[in-house]
């Protein structure tokens, strides 16, 4: 048999102005090295007490006996949280009792502290082996050492439901709550992200937030704004089709904005978002994110954006209906008048089985410009006519018709209309200076991933990208614009 593996949570803490750090593992009570920790959840009292603050954090606990998982959430508490080496208080009981059975690390119970005449602690369950359609609720007194007692659950008609997560401002007198949480539809893997809310810690009412049958809404997370009743900002994957996007979604009070794709630098995020306030220019919503190797941040509540869907002749393979690869692409607005000023850029990566995917312009107003499509080394592709663009989802198909770029400046390959490969140089011409770049590579055998000359996407510039170059060379194919 495989050797168990640990699974450990530790805490780390930095203190300012005098900058001191340190850290430590939290070591629960009955611990031994079968135990699995994971889904740590922390908050804290101190938008009331700023100077004596105390820290709550439970995560869920995977307690291996046998050869059997056992699931339960564990909860300690910090009351000395500016120190640098503080005594943690462990509550050594599971808030719930423990269920035989795993489902992946899924298993979430996260805690919130708000204010409603008295301190308190609110804390939801989700995704509980055997009972996926169901949250639970617990409640807990925020300045006593305690454990929570039920409160309640909530039911989505038999749908599975996972990663609630809760959050309030925890300000005096300001009970609003608010949840995020997936709901899969129907059971069939298309998750829809849901909100929960709650003016009185008592009565809860749901919203939709993301509900779409193209789209997947999942590993949300939620913050409030501090101090403020009734401010939340959610940050959660978008996962559409095979694009691993970041959506966004703020709400203050009745009003709410939303954004489909915040990482703007066709990067892929496969770490879960963090959603943030930005204290800059009357507040403002701030995303994190990353992808394998960096961490991101972007700023700003609401654009305007559109769903595209263009097929590159290059990497467009008409048996498959595919691309060769993920095909990043720059959308340019154009203004719709001479001298058609560029508005706004956005920047995504297209599908590689649906052609597809949502190109953010933060910066734009709404209004009518023109779509103009970049690639490294395609022919530079306007739109046929103005497009009117907003923050309400609209969608512009380049494929299908040619009459969709302007001049009808595409090729038919398969079923699908594609724009020109071929213009290495980018300047707007496939003329004899692309045929000697990719003439130079294919003599000297070049492979590797991005080479502009590489236009079938296959990691080598061979024959077959000199025949395409060759071609459009031939028939005089440039850009056609305004």
């Amino acid at each position: 048999a495989l050797p168990i593996c640990q699974r450990l949570i530790g805490y780390t803490i930095i203190r300012t102005p005098t900058l001191g750090y340190a850290g430590s593992t939290l070591i629960f009570p009955g611990y031994n090295f079968t135990s699995q920790y994971f889904q740590a959840r922390i908050t804290s009292d101190n938008a009331r007490y700023a100077a004596v603050p105390y820290i709550t954090i439970v995560l869920s606990q995977d307690s291996i006996a046998n050869n059997q998982s056992n699931i339960l959430t564990k909860m300690c508490k910090v009351l000395s949280p500016y120190s640098l080496s503080p005594g943690v208080t462990y509550l050594p009981k599971s808030i719930y009792n423990s269920v035989p059975g795993s489902n992946g690390y899924a298993v979430m119970t996260d805690v919130a502290n708000y204010h409603n005449s008295a301190d308190s602690l609110f804390f939801v369950l989700s995704n509980y082996p055997g009972f996926e359609p169901y949250l639970y609720l617990y409640k807990a007194e925020s300045n006593t050492v305690s454990y929570p007692v039920y409160s309640g659950m909530m039911s989505s008609n038999g749908e599975n439901m996972e990663y609630a997560r809760i959050a309030s401002s925890g300000g005096t007198n300001q009970p609003q709550i608010m949840m995020s949480v997936s709901i899969d539809y129907q059971n069939s893997g298309d998750f829809d992200l849901w909100g929960i809310r709650t003016f009185d810690a008592v009565n809860w009412f749901a919203l939709t937030i993301e509900y779409s049958a193209i789209i997947r809404s999942r590993y949300s997370d939620i913050i409030a704004k501090r101090n403020v009743n009734g401010s939340f900002n959610i940050a959660y994957k978008n996962l559409y089709y095979n694009m691993e996007n970041v959506g966004y979604y703020s709400i203050s009070n009745s009003q709410s904005k939303f954004i489909y794709n915040v990482n703007t630098n066709y990067a892929n995020s496969y770490c879960s978002p963090k959603p943030a306030f930005r204290y800059f220019q009357n507040d403002s919503c701030q995303i994190i994110w990353s992808d394998f190797y960096r961490t991101y941040s972007t700023h700003g509540c609401e654009a305007t954006y559109v769903f595209i869907k263009a097929a590159v002749e290059g990497y467009y393979n008409e048996s498959t209906d595919e691309h060769s690869q993920y095909l990043a692409m720059y959308a340019l607005l154009r203004d719709q008048t001479p001298p058609y000023n560029i508005i706004d850029t956005g920047i995504a990566y297209l599908d590689y089985q649906s052609l597809n995917n949502v190109f953010t312009f933060p910066d734009a107003p709404s209004g009518n410009f023109y779509l103009v499509l970049k690639h490294y080394n395609t022919i530079e592709t306007w739109s046929s006519v103005p497009v009117s663009i907003s923050n309400n989802p609209v969608s512009y198909d380049f494929t299908d018709l040619q009459s969709k770029a302007y001049g009808n400046n595409m090729m038919m390959k398969g079923s699908k209309w594609c724009i020109y490969s071929g213009d290495v140089t980018q300047d707007g011409f496939i003329d004899i200076n692309d045929l000697q770049l990719v003439d130079n590579d294919v003599y000297n055998f070049i492979t590797g991933y991005s080479y502009l000359t590489d236009l079938n996407g296959d990691f080598f510039v061979d024959i077959a990208d000199y025949v395409i170059t060759d071609n459009n060379a031939l028939n005089f194919v440039s850009a056609v614009t305004p």
